[in-house]
């Protein structure tokens, strides 16, 4: 159906020094599964599904942290 609200999975692909090198590339690579597996068996849900990946979620390069997410939300604008 779509008009109900998108169901969105995903995560950020940016990483810190020395923290989870990898973890938000593999909540990204997680939902991209997801999606070829729901796709492969043919299975329609009842809403739309997106992949969301996000950059600077960490902060470890540039200020504010939750860059891409926060244009999302509205709490930044794009120009930003």
């Amino acid at each position: 159906d779509p008009t109900r609200a998108p169901v969105m999975a995903g995560s950020h692909i940016d990483t810190q020094p020395t923290g989870g090198k990898f973890d938000g590339n593999y909540g990204v690579l997680a939902a991209l599964e997801v999606m070829r597996s729901l796709n492969d068996h043919g299975i329609h849900t009842e809403a739309p599904l997106e992949v969301a990946f996000w950059t600077n979620e960490e902060g470890s390069r540039f200020v504010p942290v939750m860059m891409g997410s926060g244009v999302f939300c509205g709490a930044f604008s794009l120009a930003h």
